[in-house]
């Protein structure tokens, strides 16, 4: 039995992670547990109001890369049973049973998901170039949510983004309307709707977590990626190339750890049809990225920037701050994210 209780004290009063040295980034990663008021939002139930959780059978994919690694570890932290899915076979062990299957073949893991209570879609099937792949997601999302639905799973959460928003305005929340304005952000567009069909058909609560570009070093077992630009900003740091920042502005960026801690205290409340968008309520300029990079790597490197590098918030993060009372700080989770790409060159 697991109780999500408070955490780790949020971090308070940062409205901006501007950066003129290392110093600036030694900030917590916080926490807290449930919500005080669970009727924060009219006609939305809240988490169940004790903290006993029955241990749940969860059937994840996309577990061994960066973000579902730490899905993985929070998920069996709080004592539930894991399934993972993946496309060659790994042992398992008594804290995570790995099968074979592949989400482009439907008939590769549906027998798979009997048994379980909750499915965690976190995988995607897609390629940097325009190919039909874009299209084939949603479609192989709806399938896995059918089978998932036909397998009487209670709960499903999926792992969509906040590119489903692009393009990106002043000022936006879960409630804007989604006009996808690129293929990616369509794809995981889609696959919500699929997932919210399939729940109308089967019955089962359905929600989606829309995080930013995510951060951190990576969980135990899983695998790590990284925004291009941070990669270059490492790399160039380490060669002590000057660093020339043209992108102007910044983003709000997801830390890992604090999504797996979001999503976990997903699954055991009683939210159903709902989107959360999980960043950081400030934003981070890409250079104080850069000089962040040039200060952990002790690098000589000289940071310039052609353009305004001054931040502005995008998106209302009160709803998951509210429902969750988690800080998704991303300060603490940047320094990691660096570290690691500075200890493997960059890549």
């Amino acid at each position: 039995m697991v109780c999500f209780g408070s955490q780790m004290a949020a971090q308070k009063g940062i409205r901006n992670n501007s950066l003129s040295g290392l110093t600036q980034y030694r900030m917590n990663l916080g926490f807290h547990g449930r919500r005080e008021n669970p009727g924060e939002f009219p006609g939305v139930p809240g988490l169940e109001p004790s903290c006993e959780r029955a241990k749940m059978r969860v059937f994840l994919t996309g577990g061994t890369g960066f973000i579902g690694g730490h899905i993985a570890e929070r998920l069996l932290a709080d004592g539930h049973e894991l399934t993972i899915l993946t496309r060659h076979p790994r042992g398992s062990s008594t804290e995570v049973e790995y099968v074979v299957g592949d989400l482009s073949e439907p008939g590769s893991y549906a027998g798979l998901l009997d048994g379980h209570d909750v499915l965690v879609h976190n995988a995607l099937v897609w390629d940097e170039e325009l190919t039909e792949l874009e299209f084939k997601d949603p479609r192989l999302s709806l399938a896995l949510f059918r089978a998932a639905g036909e397998a009487g799973i209670g709960r499903v959460a999926y792992t969509s983004s906040v590119a489903v928003h692009r393009p990106f305005s002043a000022s936006m929340n879960e409630d804007t309307p989604l006009r996808p304005a690129e293929y990616y952000g369509m794809s995981k567009a889609s696959s919500e709707l699929c997932l919210f069909a399939a729940a109308s058909e089967f019955g089962f609560k359905a929600n989606v977590l829309r995080p930013g570009p995510t951060v951190g070093a990576p969980a135990t077992n899983g695998g790590h990626a990284s925004d291009r630009r941070i990669q270059e900003y490492v790399r160039a740091a380490l060669a002590g190339e000057p660093i020339d920042v043209t992108d102007a502005g910044g983003r709000q960026f997801t830390p890992a750890r604090g999504f797996a801690e979001v999503l976990a205290q997903l699954l055991v409340s009683e939210f159903d049809r709902q989107a959360f968008v999980c960043v950081d309520q400030a934003t981070t300029s890409w250079l104080s990225i850069a000089q962040l990079a040039v200060a952990i790597t002790g690098s000589s490197s000289n940071v310039s920037c052609s353009g305004d590098p001054e931040p502005g918030s995008w998106f209302d993060t009160s709803k998951v701050d509210s429902a969750f009372g988690v800080s998704l700080s991303s300060a603490e989770a940047l320094q990691e994210h660096v570290r690691y790409l500075a200890g493997s060159g960059g890549k």
